[in-house]
Protein backbone atom coordinates (compact mmCIF):
# COMPACT_ATOMS: atom_id res chain seq x y z
CA UNK A 1 0.00 0.00 0.00
CA UNK A 2 2.71 2.15 0.83
CA UNK A 3 4.73 1.59 -2.46
CA UNK A 4 1.43 2.64 -4.34
CA UNK A 5 0.93 5.98 -2.21
CA UNK A 6 4.18 6.87 -3.19
CA UNK A 7 4.10 5.79 -6.83
CA UNK A 8 1.08 8.67 -7.12
CA UNK A 9 2.99 10.93 -5.13
CA UNK A 10 5.67 10.70 -7.47
CA UNK A 11 3.96 10.89 -10.44
CA UNK A 12 1.43 14.14 -9.41
CA UNK A 13 5.01 15.94 -8.52
CA UNK A 14 6.76 15.06 -11.26
CA UNK A 15 3.24 16.61 -13.53
CA UNK A 16 3.21 19.91 -11.62
CA UNK A 17 7.14 20.41 -12.29
CA UNK A 18 6.38 19.64 -16.06
CA UNK A 19 3.28 22.09 -16.35
CA UNK A 20 5.32 24.45 -14.16
CA UNK A 21 8.59 24.08 -16.80
CA UNK A 22 6.31 24.38 -19.74
CA UNK A 23 5.17 28.18 -19.03
CA UNK A 24 7.54 29.31 -17.51
CA UNK A 25 9.58 28.84 -21.21
CA UNK A 26 6.77 30.07 -22.49
CA UNK A 27 6.77 33.23 -20.16
CA UNK A 28 10.93 33.79 -20.58
CA UNK A 29 10.26 33.04 -24.79
CA UNK A 30 8.59 36.28 -24.71
CA UNK A 31 10.19 39.89 -27.06
CA UNK A 32 12.80 41.31 -24.78
CA UNK A 33 12.33 44.69 -23.60
CA UNK A 34 14.38 47.49 -25.71
CA UNK A 35 16.59 49.17 -23.64
CA UNK A 36 19.27 51.92 -23.30
CA UNK A 37 22.02 52.68 -21.41
CA UNK A 38 22.24 55.85 -19.37
CA UNK A 39 26.18 58.35 -19.53
CA UNK A 40 25.61 60.70 -16.70
CA UNK A 41 28.27 64.11 -16.47
CA UNK A 42 28.51 67.03 -14.75
CA UNK A 43 29.86 68.22 -11.26
CA UNK A 44 30.17 66.86 -8.27
CA UNK A 45 26.20 67.99 -7.53
CA UNK A 46 25.40 66.70 -10.78
CA UNK A 47 21.83 64.72 -10.59
CA UNK A 48 19.60 62.62 -13.15
CA UNK A 49 16.90 61.02 -12.44
CA UNK A 50 15.02 58.53 -14.40
CA UNK A 51 11.07 57.86 -13.82
CA UNK A 52 11.58 60.46 -10.73
CA UNK A 53 14.86 58.20 -9.32
CA UNK A 54 17.97 59.23 -9.23
CA UNK A 55 20.24 57.44 -12.15
CA UNK A 56 24.22 56.84 -11.98
CA UNK A 57 25.97 56.33 -15.79
CA UNK A 58 25.53 52.63 -16.54
CA UNK A 59 21.91 52.42 -15.59
CA UNK A 60 19.83 50.88 -17.88
CA UNK A 61 17.02 52.66 -19.38
CA UNK A 62 13.57 51.64 -21.03
CA UNK A 63 11.36 52.75 -23.20
CA UNK A 64 8.99 55.25 -21.86
CA UNK A 65 10.84 56.77 -19.58
CA UNK A 66 11.34 60.07 -17.96
CA UNK A 67 15.16 61.93 -18.39
CA UNK A 68 15.52 64.97 -16.19
CA UNK A 69 19.04 66.73 -15.81
CA UNK A 70 19.57 69.36 -13.44
CA UNK A 71 21.30 72.78 -13.70
CA UNK A 72 24.97 70.83 -13.12
CA UNK A 73 24.28 67.56 -15.21
CA UNK A 74 24.31 66.43 -19.07
CA UNK A 75 23.02 62.49 -20.06
CA UNK A 76 23.98 60.76 -23.00
CA UNK A 77 21.34 57.53 -23.62
CA UNK A 78 22.77 55.03 -26.00
CA UNK A 79 19.97 52.88 -27.35
CA UNK A 80 22.39 50.43 -29.90
CA UNK A 81 21.10 50.94 -33.29
CA UNK A 82 18.41 53.11 -32.77
CA UNK A 83 20.90 55.92 -32.12
CA UNK A 84 22.27 58.35 -29.23
CA UNK A 85 20.93 61.24 -28.12
CA UNK A 86 22.26 63.61 -25.48
CA UNK A 87 20.39 65.84 -23.21
CA UNK A 88 21.42 69.28 -21.92
CA UNK A 89 21.48 70.60 -18.22
CA UNK A 90 17.79 71.21 -17.62
CA UNK A 91 16.15 69.06 -19.91
CA UNK A 92 13.19 66.82 -19.54
CA UNK A 93 12.20 64.08 -22.00
CA UNK A 94 9.98 61.25 -22.23
CA UNK A 95 12.14 58.75 -24.75
CA UNK A 96 10.50 55.65 -27.23
CA UNK A 97 12.25 53.66 -28.67
CA UNK A 98 12.78 50.11 -30.15
CA UNK A 99 15.71 48.74 -31.69
CA UNK A 100 15.75 50.36 -35.08
CA UNK A 101 14.36 54.10 -34.18
CA UNK A 102 14.36 56.06 -31.51
CA UNK A 103 12.09 59.49 -30.53
CA UNK A 104 11.63 61.30 -27.83
CA UNK A 105 9.14 64.37 -26.22
CA UNK A 106 10.94 66.88 -25.10
CA UNK A 107 9.41 69.54 -22.40
CA UNK A 108 11.88 71.54 -21.28
CA UNK A 109 15.73 71.98 -22.13
CA UNK A 110 17.10 70.70 -25.23
CA UNK A 111 18.82 67.73 -26.65
CA UNK A 112 21.60 66.82 -29.23
CA UNK A 113 21.39 64.08 -31.80
CA UNK A 114 24.81 62.12 -31.04
CA UNK A 115 24.51 59.20 -33.61
CA UNK A 116 21.59 57.68 -35.74
CA UNK A 117 21.07 56.24 -39.54
CA UNK A 118 17.77 57.72 -39.25
CA UNK A 119 16.46 61.29 -38.29
CA UNK A 120 14.64 61.13 -34.88
CA UNK A 121 11.69 62.69 -34.26
CA UNK A 122 11.80 65.29 -31.19
CA UNK A 123 8.42 66.90 -30.31
CA UNK A 124 8.63 69.47 -28.34
CA UNK A 125 5.69 72.45 -27.37
CA UNK A 126 6.50 74.80 -30.54
CA UNK A 127 6.06 71.34 -33.16
CA UNK A 128 7.36 68.28 -33.93
CA UNK A 129 11.11 67.85 -35.63
CA UNK A 130 13.26 65.69 -37.24
CA UNK A 131 16.45 65.93 -36.02
CA UNK A 132 19.59 64.78 -37.89
CA UNK A 133 22.92 63.79 -36.31
CA UNK A 134 25.02 66.76 -34.90
CA UNK A 135 21.55 68.49 -34.91
CA UNK A 136 20.11 69.71 -31.85
CA UNK A 137 16.29 70.35 -30.45
CA UNK A 138 15.29 73.06 -28.19
CA UNK A 139 12.28 73.97 -26.35
CA UNK A 140 12.65 77.88 -26.15
CA UNK A 141 13.61 78.26 -29.70
CA UNK A 142 15.00 76.48 -32.41
CA UNK A 143 18.76 77.36 -33.49
CA UNK A 144 19.93 76.81 -36.72
CA UNK A 145 20.96 73.29 -36.82
CA UNK A 146 16.86 72.20 -35.70
CA UNK A 147 14.72 71.18 -38.42
CA UNK A 148 10.85 71.79 -38.44
CA UNK A 149 8.80 68.95 -40.15
CA UNK A 150 8.58 70.41 -44.21
CA UNK A 151 11.71 71.82 -43.63
CA UNK A 152 13.61 75.48 -43.41
CA UNK A 153 14.97 75.47 -46.97
CA UNK A 154 11.26 76.88 -48.00
CA UNK A 155 12.18 79.77 -46.28
CA UNK A 156 15.79 80.32 -47.66
CA UNK A 157 14.83 79.94 -50.78
CA UNK A 158 11.69 82.59 -50.25
CA UNK A 159 14.34 85.38 -49.41
CA UNK A 160 16.25 84.55 -52.43
CA UNK A 161 13.47 84.25 -54.65
CA UNK A 162 12.53 87.61 -53.17
CA UNK A 163 15.87 88.96 -53.52
CA UNK A 164 16.21 87.96 -57.31
CA UNK A 165 12.95 89.62 -57.87
CA UNK A 166 13.97 93.15 -56.33
CA UNK A 167 17.06 92.89 -58.14
CA UNK A 168 14.78 92.47 -61.56
CA UNK A 169 12.67 95.26 -60.94
CA UNK A 170 15.52 97.30 -60.03
CA UNK A 171 17.53 96.67 -62.98
CA UNK A 172 14.58 96.83 -64.98
CA UNK A 173 13.35 100.51 -63.77
CA UNK A 174 17.13 101.79 -63.92
CA UNK A 175 17.04 101.04 -67.27
CA UNK A 176 14.11 102.49 -68.10
CA UNK A 177 15.21 106.16 -66.45
CA UNK A 178 16.18 107.35 -69.76
CA UNK A 179 13.15 106.60 -71.82
CA UNK A 180 11.04 108.62 -69.27
CA UNK A 181 9.46 112.03 -71.36
CA UNK A 182 10.59 110.50 -74.57
CA UNK A 183 7.12 110.52 -77.29
CA UNK A 184 5.64 113.54 -75.39
CA UNK A 185 5.18 116.82 -77.05
CA UNK A 186 7.87 119.24 -76.66
CA UNK A 187 7.41 122.81 -76.02
CA UNK A 188 9.83 125.42 -77.23
CA UNK A 189 11.28 127.32 -74.55
CA UNK A 190 11.86 131.48 -75.28
CA UNK A 191 14.11 132.54 -78.14
CA UNK A 192 17.78 133.24 -77.39
CA UNK A 193 19.27 136.32 -78.39
CA UNK A 194 23.00 136.68 -79.99
CA UNK A 195 25.36 139.31 -78.15
CA UNK A 196 25.75 142.22 -80.55
CA UNK A 197 22.49 143.16 -81.87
Amino acid sequence: MNSKLWIRRALSTCSMVAIFATYSMVALAGTPKASGELLVSGSDDAIVTVDGQTALSGRTIFSGSTIVTSDTASAILSCGAAGSIKFAPNSTAVVSFDGSALTANLSSGSLTVVSSAQPIAVTTPTGVFNINAGETATTTSQDSNSKKKGGSGWIWFGVILGAAAVALIGTAVVGSDSNFGSGGTVVPGPPTTSGGA
